[in-house]
């Protein structure tokens, strides 16, 4: 039987690898919706690595550190959105 953050593990390295891929599109294209969607991608891999060091009891602060990793970078990619 599958460990249940095994799922969270496989999203957060598909989100991770997409934000890679985009982002290096974005630079070519020069495409600022293509920067911020990819900012958005690693926020969420961010957040599924975060989720993942619940599991681990002896890597919960750094769970949490990087929940506040993707806090940030979603407030910043946001307020690149509207400016």
């Amino acid at each position: 039987m599958k460990q249940t953050y095994e799922k969270v593990i496989q999203i957060e390295l598909l989100t991770l690898g997409l934000s890679v891929v985009l982002g290096f599109i974005a630079l070519f294209q020069s495409s600022i919706f293509l920067v911020i969607f990819s900012f958005y991608l690693l926020s969420i891999s961010l957040i599924c690595d975060a989720y993942s060091h619940q599991y681990t009891s002896s890597r919960m602060l750094q769970g949490k550190k990087q929940l506040i990793r993707a806090v940030v970078i979603l407030l910043l990619a946001s307020a690149l959105f509207f400016l």
